[in-house]
């Protein structure tokens, strides 16, 4: 049977979702993130958190149960339930602000994709920054990541079709 669930925010919609380690169905949307754990919904955003872009482009959830966001104007967001640890082009090694796309692997380096300036892998300490130019990337807008059951990087782009990076086969 189908059920169905409104949040009751005006004008919201989806732009992506996951699912948390406690079963809370987090949703991106363009006035910020809801976190939903079936009965009641939960809203951050720019007004009333440290959430510093209401349009949410990309989620993904480590073995820790973080929330990696990310957003079109303040780059990557780590949400531990509690904290908001902003990662953008000032602080960080992410080489732009709009984060499109967000996969994590199997020994949880977050594998990032931007709107104009490629791949970013971050593995919570270091940052490696691939591109057009010194990778095997397409292109250097890159819409979506996903990871195969072998740990293949498969990133879709927006112009160059899919790259996929083999991990133990040489540079991405």
């Amino acid at each position: 049977s189908w059920q169905s669930y409104s949040s009751n925010i005006e004008n919201a919609f989806t732009t992506c979702m996951d699912i948390d380690k406690n079963g809370k169905i987090i949703v991106g949307t363009n006035k910020g993130l809801l976190v939903f754990d079936g009965d009641i919904w939960v809203q951050y955003s720019k007004t009333n958190s440290d959430l510093p872009d209401n349009l949410i482009m990309s989620i993904a959830i480590d073995s820790l149960n973080n929330y990696w966001i990310g957003t079109y104007e303040g780059g990557l967001v780590k949400f531990d339930g509690n904290i908001w640890q902003i990662y953008d082009e000032n602080n960080s090694g992410l080489s732009e602000h709009t984060v499109k796309a967000i996969s994590i692997d199997q020994t949880d380096n977050k594998w990032i994709g931007t709107m104009s300036k490629g791949l970013a892998k971050f593995d919570n300490s270091s940052w490696e920054l691939y591109d057009s130019e010194n990778s095997g990337l397409t292109d250097n807008n890159i819409n979506e990541i996903a990871i195969d059951k072998l740990g293949n990087i498969i990133i879709g782009t927006v112009s160059g079709g899919l790259s996929i990076y083999k991990p133990g086969k040489g540079r991405p």
